[in-house]
This record gives structure tokens, sequence and C-alpha cells, in this order.
């Protein structure tokens, strides 16, 4: 690998100009070097190793190497509603990847492909045979907005398109893996998340008074965990908690487990009984496995008519790392949310990587006109991007689904400042699975704090964003809802 001269992240420049061969092909790259000494491909700590020329580049690239990929294109698929809700910023994040990253004379296009807003294994089945039927290489669908992904990303599969979830999916890391060069995922999928919040639980929870209840702070805990059913689940199965149990099992927990629909009366009825059952026992604290517009929708309602308010434990599956799905029908049952969260850590608008991508492909980007409302979505499609391109850098002009595989796995990520200021991001972990990041935040709804729209509600994160592994935590509760210990 060769690498250029290099340029602090505070400032100062240091191109490496290379042949402008083919579209797609940037004049000059640009590496980071960071205070320990680690070499990024751009000022994003979590970019690859730098890679910043082509010595090859005289003998071309081949060509068409497979399906979604030609000599100057590789084509990206996204659902439309990323279009309609950022307005022009994608087209500025997908100029900052093709000018900052290696492609081989090759460029990323994105192919907007008609999404839907419903959920379920058909509609999922759908999307993914209109993105193959458009000819992509690859495609992530980040706007369906739902706990589980897996149809689409196991039709993906099927059509040979490499599929990515954003984190919103109850594969596992099993599953991916199964999926042979087809399935990967941003952020820590189901068994990681269980097992990350299992361990958590016995290290920091079990045989501790419930203080974070409102109504059984001098109660020893006991756990129970909320499963969404198939009816809840969008047709799709509920999700597996063998990861979940059997981590709690290590520490001689057996939580009651309930599978739950309460998008209609008969649910509704069930739920009530079952938080009746619950607040008997009673179960202290509950972990969630749903997404949080459900939770908030049809689960704290139930709980709130009963009076039962007892911790919420999340595990960090679907999108429960968005506020937004947080702040709608707020009651006070937010108050006592609590658990793991995947995703790298919630920033102000101008601080996030993605923003200034943004600013650094085009000098005239607005935060407000390019549609940064949608902040955690633009985030994601940031995050998308860049899993693509350090997988296309890596590959070489010989791009295939399974060069991209082998090549990213094998890639050394410098991820300089893991977990740390000023970003808090994870750490990579494409070594050892198909799975982006591979570490998790612990996190609390903090009702007073403010999102950077100014919405009330925000996430306060322990140690200000430390990152975390099963194994590794420290004993004792680490400081939630304690402003002191974090956010």
């Amino acid at each position: 690998m060769t690498t250029s001269p290099t340029t602090s992240l505070l400032g100062g420049s240091a191109l490496v100009t290379i042949p402008n061969v083919a579209l797609g092909v940037p004049s000059a790259l640009q590496c980071y070097t960071w205070p320990d000494g680690a070499v990024t491909q751009t000022f994003d700590p979590q970019s690859p190793p730098c890679v910043a020329s082509w010595p090859g580049a005289a003998a071309g690239n081949g060509g068409a190497t497979t399906p979604g990929v030609t000599g100057t294109a590789i084509r990206v698929g996204v659902n439309t509603d990323v279009s309609t809700k950022t307005q022009g910023i994608e087209d500025s994040l997908v100029d900052f990847f093709n000018s900052h990253y290696e492609f081989f004379g090759r460029h990323l296009q994105l192919v907007n492909v008609p999404g839907n807003t419903e959920t379920g294994p058909p509609f999922e089945k759908a999307q993914a045979d209109a993105e193959q039927e458009a000819k992509v290489f690859i495609a992530n669908d980040i706007t369906t907005g739902v706990a589980d992904d897996s149809t689409y990303l196991a039709e993906l599969a099927r059509d040979r398109v490499i599929g990515v979830s954003d984190g919103g999916t109850y594969e596992t890391s099993e599953q991916l893996a199964g999926g042979g060069p087809y399935l990967w995922s941003v952020t820590p999928v189901l068994d990681t998340l269980e097992t990350d919040l299992g361990s958590e639980i016995c290290a920091q929870l079990v045989g501790g008074d419930a203080t974070h209840s409102q109504t059984f702070k001098t109660a020893r805990r006991t756990f129970g965990v909320l499963v969404p059913n198939s009816l809840q689940n969008g047709g799709a199965p509920s999700p597996e908690i063998s990861s979940l149990t059997g981590a709690l099992r290590g520490c001689g927990v057996t939580p009651a487990v309930a599978y739950y629909e309460g998008q209609d009366g008969a649910g509704e009825d069930a739920l009530t009984q079952l938080f009746a059952q619950w607040e008997a026992k009673p179960v202290t604290s509950v972990i969630l496995l749903d997404d949080p517009d459900d939770t908030s929708g049809q689960v704290f309602p139930i709980a709130d008519a009963l009076a039962y308010r007892p911790e919420w434990l999340m595990a960090g599956t679907g999108v429960q790392d968005d506020p937004l799905f947080w702040q709608t029908g707020v009651s006070d049952q937010n108050a006592q949310v609590f658990g793991v969260l995947r995703a790298n850590k919630p920033l102000p608008i101008a601080r996030t990587i993605a923003y200034q991508a943004g600013e650094a492909a085009d000098p005239a980007f607005d935060q407000v006109s390019a549609g940064f409302g949608e902040s955690f979505e633009v985030e994601a499609l940031y995050d998308f991007l860049q899993f693509v391109s350090a997988g296309v850098q890596a590959a070489g002009p010989d791009l295939t689904p399974q060069t991209f595989a082998t090549q990213l796995t094998a890639l050394d990520f410098p991820d300089p400042g893991a977990g740390q200021p000023p970003y808090y991001q994870g750490g990579i972990g494409f070594g050892t699975n198909h799975t982006m990041i591979d570490d998790v935040a612990l996190a609390w709804w903090d009702l007073t704090g403010t999102n950077e729209s100014g919405a009330s509600g925000a996430f306060c994160l322990i140690g200000n964003g430390r990152r975390w592994t099963a194994g590794d935590w420290p004993a004792g509760d680490p400081g939630f809802f304690n402003q002191a210990k974090g956010c």
C-alpha cells in the first residue's frame, strides 16, 4: 500500500498528484495524520488506511467486473426518500467520497430506487427486487425506519446484490457470515447487542435495587424481556433472544419473557394484562427489543394507564439510537429509559463528520437548505457511503462482491482515538465479522436535555460517549441519570 505525504487534522495541506485517467479519479488525494501517528484516508477517524495513488493506472481497471460496476461507475442503491428529505445533501456527500477516495477509474453513482413506507417481508422483498432490477452493486434502504430489515437484506443477497444494514436488523453475526460476501451491517447486530446488554446487566445491575424506577426504587431488581411478535414485527419472525438469555444465565438471571402485539384491541388488552402481572410480581426492569415509536406509542401509554413504571432497558436494536423517535409521544416513562447505544455519539450538527464532509465538497453547503434537519438520516447515509467507499477502495480495480468482502475484512483500520474525544467514535471490527462497528456506548434519556434542533429530550452518554464490549464493563452502576458522569 502506498501512502502520501500527510497533513495534520488541524490544518495544512499536502497533496499527491495522480493521473486523471478516467471519470471519478481525483487529481489529488489527501491523507490525514493523527496525534498518535495513525494515517487515515480522510479527516474521519473511522476512514480506512490511506491509499494515495494508483500505480497501475496506465493499465486501466478492466472495465465492467460485475453487475452494477462499469469501467467508470459503481451503482449504489438508495431509497428515493433520502433524496426528498435531504434535498441536495446527497450530491455533496457523493462528491466528497468521489474526490477523497481512490476508486481506480470509477466513481460512485447513486441510484434512487423508489421506496415505500410500508413494513413487512412483502414490501422489503419488493424494495430489494426493485434495486436488483436497477442493476446496483450495493444497496441500503436507509429510510425504512423499522426494527427489522432482515427480509430486505436476505432478498438482496439472493439477487447477488450487496446489502448493508445501518443497524435496523434482527440478523445475527452468524447470519451475516452465512450470506457470503453479500450481507453486512454498519453497526452491531442482534446477538452482539444482546450479549453486550446481558453482560452489562450482570456487571452493573444484578443484585442491586431498581433505583431508576419511579415505583420500585427500593425493590431488588428482577428482569423481563418484551419481545415484538410476528405481527408487531411487520410479519417477520420475532427477534431471537438466545444471546440475551444466555448472557443473563451467566449471572444466575432467568428473565420473564413475553411476546406482544399491541396494534389492535386484542393486543392492547393482552399487554394490559401482562403489565398488571408484572407489576404484581414485580418485574422491576424491562428489556426493550422494539422500536421507540412502538414503545412510546403503544407500550408506554398502557404502562401509564396502570401506573406501572419500571426501569426500561434499551438493547440498542432497531432505531433506538434515534432521538427523534423518543421525542414522540413523550411520557414520564422516558425518564426511566437507559441502556446501550450502537451508533456513534450524537453530536451537534456542525460538529458531525457528515456535515464537515458536505462543507469539504461544497463551500456553499448550508445545513438548513441542505436538509440537515433530518440529521440522523443524513448521518446514516454518510456512514453507508463511507462503508461502500472503504470496501471499493480496498477491493482495487477488480471490484466484485468477493474482492469487496475479502479485502475489506483484511483491512486494519487505524481508528485513532476510538471511544475518546472529540468524536467518541465506535471501534472498527471488520477483522472478525461483517460488522463495521463492534462496540457500544451506555446512555440514558434526559428529559431536560435538548437535541441539535432544540427539541426537548436527548441522550446523555456515560463518560461522554466512551465505548465498551462484552466482558470489559466496570462493576457497579456507571452513572446512569447522573449528569456529572456524562452527556
